[in-house]
């Protein structure tokens, strides 16, 4: 579960840079 809080973290930091 940690890892695809992480992930999905993740994605949301690119989404948030493009």
């Amino acid at each position: 579960v940690g890892y695809v809080t992480t992930i999905c973290f993740t994605c949301f930091l690119i989404r948030c840079i493009m």
